[in-house]
């Protein structure tokens, strides 16, 4: 099954607005996609993108295969400008160098130009003010994309002038089986998918090392956690010492922490598990603990802190005093 048919048949609605679009010659000069962190956001913006851009379309799509949709998905296309959220805050002044950009003539043949806005919640006050104001003079050669995971975040002047598309949750069993395809092994997609199942996002968070280094920390830990509990507050702040400036290190950290507990609480009840490799540490664990449910709910708990300014130093201290 190639892309375009996983796509209908995952994002049926989806699927029929935007090749209903390009069917008629009446698609939108700026989309607004709506998911969550488990919705092909990013994947549906760059199918929209290889779609306007297409020199040999699939069902009016993007056919993924010829120069201009290969050079959209490797970064190569250059009147395409693609600014992420989820990775730093977008700024003022990296929307209006889009404006600037294409205020000018297109570099490429085609005279048209794309700009993605990754995840538009997270920016400034400045950049959504510089925005509004490129959406409100739209031109027939820009075509806008923009993402959400909150639409209650996006300023109902940025909605009003977007055509609004809901994307649906990607089945997970299929993006294990895609990851495996890949070449991630079963317990590792299994883990991932429980965190998200963009795969996308699965592959940035697995490719730059950080996901094996907070995983193995994780392992170790629960490994003192069986020999020596009443140490696991000191042992935990040691361990984590390295990642506590990273909040997003953390933030992982608490998923697969949870994801661990939760493993636990399955064995209690012999169901199956996430972290296999890791089964005899879990079963000790498993055989000494009480009440797992109310240190997965602490957990949760303090990893919603963090999207508050906190000590995450102050932060593992605490949550491992509470479910030692």
């Amino acid at each position: 099954m190639n892309y375009l048919e996983e796509f209908q048949k995952n994002q049926p609605v989806a699927f029929e607005t935007i090749k209903n679009g390009f069917k008629n010659n009446k698609f939108s000069h700026a989309y607004l996609l709506n998911g969550s962190a488990a919705s092909p956001l990013i994947e549906t913006a760059f199918l929209i993108a290889r779609s306007y851009l297409c020199e040999n379309k699939v069902d009016y799509l993007g056919c993924g295969e010829c120069l201009n949709c290969i050079r959209i998905d490797n970064g190569s296309y250059y009147d395409l400008i693609f600014l992420d959220g989820s990775k730093s805050s977008i700024k003022k002044d990296q929307v209006e160098k889009i404006h600037e950009e294409f205020s000018k003539t297109a570099l490429e043949a085609a005279g048209k130009k794309i700009y993605i806005i990754h995840l538009i919640e997270n920016s400034s006050s400045g950049a959504i003010n510089s925005l509004l104001k490129f959406l409100e003079e739209p031109t027939d050669d820009v075509l806008a994309i923009i993402t959400t995971e909150n639409l209650t975040k996006v300023l109902p002047t940025i909605i009003s002038r977007c055509q609004l598309i809901r994307l649906k949750d990607n089945p997970k069993d299929e993006v294990i089986n895609k990851l495996i395809e890949l070449g991630y092994s079963k317990e590792d997609s299994e883990i991932l998918t429980s965190i998200t199942n963009n795969i996308e996002e699965i592959k940035r968070m697995y490719d730059n090392g950080n996901y094996i280094k907070v995983k193995d920390t994780l392992i170790d830990i629960l490994r003192h956690w069986v020999e020596s509990p009443k140490y696991l507050p000191y042992y935990a702040q040691s361990e984590l010492k390295s990642l506590t400036y990273d909040k997003n290190s953390i933030d992982l950290f608490l998923a697969l922490l949870e994801i661990a507990l939760k493993d636990i609480y399955k064995i209690q009840y012999n169901q199956e598990i996430s972290f296999k490799e890791s089964e005899p540490i879990l079963k000790d664990l498993a055989s000494k603990l009480n009440d797992v449910n109310s240190k997965i709910k602490e957990v949760i708990l303090y990893r919603g802190n963090m999207n508050y300014n906190v000590n995450t130093s102050l932060l593992i201290d605490s949550l491992f005093y509470k479910i030692r």
